[in-house]
């Protein structure tokens, strides 16, 4: 049934071409084993292909999956490490030069670091050592030098970051430090880098003053390090740092400020930090920017991260190496998805936790440049306006040609209403209703007809020609009503289960992440003579409940 619904959504996709990224994009379900997919942690190997370690709750376990194309249609999985408690938290992996994953993670609740090497690409075999131990090894992140791993992470019993510097491949050999030793407690969400000498430079987030910095050691061993303030504004860095070293060398974070409850981005000036780095808000929608991750395509940056408010994975293309501007792409909204995200690019590659469905979940968007294009620069500001002035004549804008009817149809017995599904393009924050005649406009940005989600459908109140619209009864739905979705030759039977008023700012009936197909009937309602507007947002909410 999905791959059928996926198939009939590009489709029409290429009949309406509305902008949205799903055309572009593959997201696919790589592994719904229970409850996994945290932690994930992808990297590409040389086929193209998508390698991802991450964590099975339900079994406590290190999981990892081998994609064998590139949209990951249909992996290979495997557990890696399984017992009591939990095996295989906090997972960083990479890919050496032979294809062979190497991944750090954590385990309780004995609290120990482990470095699992795999000795064959497929991982038949492998080595796993305990690094360190104590009350340490959450937030990790790893690199290679050469063949020998470094990794950063926590030690949660003396809340300093720590960094192990592996001698040998296999990490059975290692010179470990503690960077940060004082009374505070500092070094979650650690990201890792080596800079062109082969030090690691640190990004991690200071608990104690709710802040981001950046240390860097300028010396082997981590003998000699410098550590510096990125960002000090109240509760910024909590879940989630991204790290990258642009050409120069110089640090770039992305980061999640708690506070104001949005995505920045902070490109330093020198290589250390040292001066005050510049410092942007790439998307300051509502609650947006956790578990973000960062990749740089030339000396852009590109990340991905978490929309809490609409339970989107979305992902940030920069324009510019300071984040000046960036184009806002929606990647998955079936559900509430995007927790634990993990980027790579080539094209972009995007490991994530489906809440909804407790899966591992990756997209696969083939061109990054033009899933950004194709995507809306803004998230929506308000509910669109679909109702004209009673008493009014007005002349429609030509109907554009991508915008055509499509194959989808609406039916509501109750109304005696039966109209086609055109799309509504989001541009600059708003819905464009402008043109919109005696259809229902299906809402760029909400979740497709028939898909688990919300998908919201508007239609006018009252049309240009000044006769009721297609819409102009939806108050009278009640409870139990009937409202159908015609596609595929098959029927999508909803019923009706609210109808309420709402004023146009609210935009929290936009998204259901319960795990049911929704469907919302917008329009206006209460129009003000004095000031030519409506007043109010009639939203009705119906739920699937069969398919013919």
């Amino acid at each position: 049934m999905q791959r059928r619904l996926a198939t009939l959504f590009v489709l029409l996709l290429s009949l309406i071409n509305i902008g949205v990224v799903k055309a572009a994009t593959s997201a696919q379900i790589v592994d719904n084993a229970a409850d996994v997919g945290y932690y994930t942690a992808l990297d590409v190997d040389s086929n193209g292909n998508a390698v991802i370690a991450y964590y099975d709750r339900s079994n406590s376990s290190l999981k990892i999956a081998f994609c064998n194309d590139k949209a990951c249609s249909s992996p290979t999985t495997k557990t890696l490490v399984a017992g009591v408690g939990g095996q295989g938290t906090f997972t960083s992996m990479k890919l050496d030069a032979s294809n062979q994953p190497v991944i750090s993670y954590y385990t309780f609740p004995v609290e120990t670091l482990h470095l699992l090497r795999c000795t064959d690409p497929a991982c038949n075999g492998f080595s796993d050592v305990t690094v360190d131990s104590g009350g340490v090894g959450s937030y990790t992140s790893l690199a290679l030098a050469g063949n020998n791993p470094v990794i950063s992470y926590y030690d949660g019993g003396n809340g300093e970051l720590k960094v192990a510097i592996c001698t040998n491949a296999d990490c059975s050999a290692s010179n470990i430090h503690s960077l940060t030793a004082s009374a505070s407690d500092v070094g979650m969400f650690s990201s890792l880098q080596l800079d062109s000498s082969g030090f690691p430079v640190i990004s991690y987030y200071d608990a104690t003053a709710d802040s981001v910095r950046l240390l860097r050691c300028t010396a082997a061993n981590c003998s000699v390090i410098t550590d510096f303030l990125v960002d000090a504004s109240s509760h910024v860095g909590f879940n989630g740092i991204s790290l990258q070293l642009n050409a120069a060398g110089y640090p770039l974070m992305s980061y999640y400020d708690l506070t104001n409850q949005r995505l920045k981005l902070a490109h330093c000036i020198d290589v250390s930090c040292s001066g005050s780095p510049t410092v942007r808000v790439v998307d300051d929608a509502a609650n947006v920017g956790q578990y973000s991750s960062m990749k740089l395509d030339g000396s852009l940056p590109v990340i991905s991260y978490y929309d809490e408010t609409n339970g989107d994975l979305k992902l940030a293309r920069c324009a510019d190496a300071n984040c000046v501007s960036a184009t806002i792409s929606v990647v998955d909204s079936t559900g509430d998805v995007g927790w634990d995200t993990s980027l790579q690019l080539g094209s972009a590659y995007i490991s994530y936790y489906d809440v909804t469905n407790s899966a591992l979940k990756m997209a696969f968007v083939p061109d990054v440049s033009t899933a950004a294009a194709q995507a809306s620069p803004r998230s929506p500001q308000a509910l669109p306006a679909t109702g004209f002035a009673p008493g009014g004549m007005a002349a429609l804008p030509p109907q554009r040609a991508e915008y055509a009817s499509t194959a989808i149809g609406l039916a509501i017995p109750a109304l005696d209403v039966q109209t086609t599904v055109v799309g509504v393009p989001l541009v600059d924050g708003q819905w464009d209703v402008s043109w919109l005649g005696d259809q229902a406009g299906y809402l760029q940005g909400t979740t497709w007809p028939t898909w688990v989600g919300n998908s919201v459908l508007t239609g006018h109140v009252w049309d240009s020609d000044n006769t009721p619209g297609v819409f102009a009864e939806l108050h009278n739905l009640k409870y139990g009503d009937r409202v159908e979705i015609r596609a595929d030759g098959r029927t999508y039977v909803y019923e009706v289960r609210s109808s309420q008023l709402v004023s146009q700012k609210n935009l929290n009936i936009l998204k259901r992440n319960d795990g049911y197909a929704w469907l919302t009937l917008l329009t206006c309602e209460g129009f003000d003579p004095g000031t030519g507007n409506y007043n109010y947002r009639r939203a009705v909410s119906a739920v699937l409940v069969e398919v013919h």
